[in-house]
């Protein structure tokens, strides 16, 4: 049965530029009384007054209801929203959420497009943002610095009148290059990290295939009855145990291991470090509304 709605106050409703211009359905959660969770509405828990809604069988509960938003909302505007599950519907006051790339000026939108100066000299066709999506835009060739593209009907609806529209406006900047300076101490810090990570990628490298031919080249010594096969460190013999293949083999792998845990991380190091000095050299740290320096 339908929810009757506690009118006593509004809710804040924040909605997209689109939903503000068009309309539609939303689903919202809104303060609503209905009947008890506990007694299912009779006042009663096993013959004593419920505790919940201490005997009146209802409780006040946020409950998700569909509204309907008519087109042409404005920010600040307090409305009342039709809703089949609410009795005299939502009353909700109306708050505009930022739109990452479109402002407004009254019923116009306004929007900003960075280019390279390369776009403004021999024209492109660029894709812009819209209320109703992504359009594409033409820039003649010789466009200057600043210059304004305007764009009838697709702005936000005139108030009063839903069939118009204002104007979307798009203003052309030409991203600017940073200053040499800036330029050659970017590409410095950049030569650095490459140099230094190619460093430590050629020692990874050479540790770990080291380590990898010393393992598949290494034949076990043999017990004879002239040999026993034992360790020596830098010339003397450790102790007087004999090792046979197994047990080398063994020693070998253990070695293997050893040298792949600092030879691995060591060349991803490497090759994380230069390949962030790459990208550096090649961005040349442009600032943001800079464009990169050749």
């Amino acid at each position: 049965m339908p929810v009757e709605h506690d009118s006593s106050g509004a809710i804040d409703l924040h909605l997209t530029l689109a939903e503000l211009a068009f309309g539609g359905e939303r689903t919202i959660s809104v303060p609503a009384p209905g009947p008890c969770v506990n007694c299912e509405g009779s006042g009663l828990d096993e013959g004593d007054t419920c505790a919940y809604c201490r005997g009146s069988g209802a409780m006040t509960l946020e409950r998700d209801v569909t509204v309907v938003l008519p087109a042409g909302l404005h920010d600040g505007e307090a409305v009342t929203l039709d809703c089949e599950d609410v009795d005299g519907g939502v009353i909700a006051v109306v708050h505009e959420r930022e739109h990452p790339t479109l402002t407004r000026d009254g019923v116009d939108l306004r929007t900003v497009l960075e280019v390279e100066p390369e776009v403004l000299e021999d024209g492109d066709v660029l894709d812009v943002e819209a209320l109703d999506g992504e359009m594409a835009v033409r820039v003649e060739p010789g466009t200057a610095d600043g210059a304004v593209i305007l764009i009838r009907g697709l702005g936000m609806p005139v108030p009063g009148d839903a069939d118009r529209r204002g104007d979307l406006i798009i203003e052309l900047r030409a991203l600017v290059p940073p200053a040499p300076e800036e330029v050659r101490a970017a590409r410095s810090r950049g030569s650095g990290k490459l140099i230094a990570g190619a460093i430590a990628l050629l020692f990874g490298l050479l540790i770990v295939v080291t380590a990898l031919v010393d393992r598949m080249t290494f034949e076990p010594c043999v017990n004879t009855e002239t040999t026993l096969c034992m360790i020596a460190f830098d010339g003397e013999v450790k102790d007087g145990t004999v090792f046979g293949p197994e047990q080398q083999r063994d020693l070998a792998d253990d070695a293997l291991a050893r040298n792949l845990v600092l030879g691995i991380p060591l060349l991803a190091f490497g090759l994380w470090l230069a390949a962030k000095g790459f990208r550096q050299m090649g961005e040349h740290r442009a600032e943001p509304g800079q464009a990169r320096a050749d």
